[in-house]
């Protein structure tokens, strides 16, 4: 019974030595590549988030910056701490625009917006606060007013925003433009 048995295995042919290394290389340069792979794309996540949270808050802060402008009035444009008397027109000047805005809230509290270093600040009564995270680095910052006295426009703000994103040894950098309206009719423009 036994003789039948070891004749049974006697044909059949197990790997050799040489086949097995060259079976366990072959695998592992595989899972080498397969692990580089997945650690770039865990690290190409992990940055795409960073970002995105970063761009939120600075979305955040711009939304509501122009939402307080368009329930506001009596817009004022200030450069370089002085008010600019006329408003700060869009022009091809370098001097155009202003670095501060200031006027009245829908509560009739003076509200400021600036760009303090790479940061910008609200003013809120007694004193100037940071509204976005210190991982936004806002390089240019311009506040274009128009519509105020007798040209028969719409009071209205248009804000340029210049700036970057560092992630570890990567720079995004952003630029956004947006214009508030003031939502309040221009008494002005009532009587026309």
């Amino acid at each position: 019974m036994f003789s039948k048995n070891k004749e049974k295995y006697r044909y059949q042919r197990a790997f050799t030595l040489m086949e097995m290394i060259v079976g366990v290389f072959i695998f592992s340069i595989i899972m080498v590549a397969a692990t580089g792979a997945t650690l770039s794309i865990v690290s190409a996540n992990k940055q795409a988030e960073a970002i995105k949270s970063v761009v939120s808050n600075f979305s955040y802060a711009l939304d509501s910056m122009t939402r307080n402008l368009r329930v506001g009035t009596e817009y004022r444009c200030f450069r370089g701490g002085s008010e600019v008397s006329g408003g700060c027109r869009f022009g091809p000047s370098a001097n155009a625009g202003g670095d501060e805005v200031r006027f009245t809230d829908s509560n009739g509290l003076e509200s400021r917006y600036k760009l303090s270093g790479t940061t910008l600040q609200r003013y809120a009564g007694t004193g100037y606060f940071d509204i976005t995270s210190s991982d936004v680095k806002i390089d240019h910052l311009r506040f274009y007013v128009r519509g105020l006295g007798d040209d028969n426009e719409q009071p209205n703000v248009l804000i340029v925003v210049k700036g970057h994103v560092d992630f570890k040894d990567k720079q995004t950098n952003f630029t956004v433009e947006t214009l508030a309206t003031q939502r309040k009719v221009d008494s002005d423009e009532t009587s026309i």
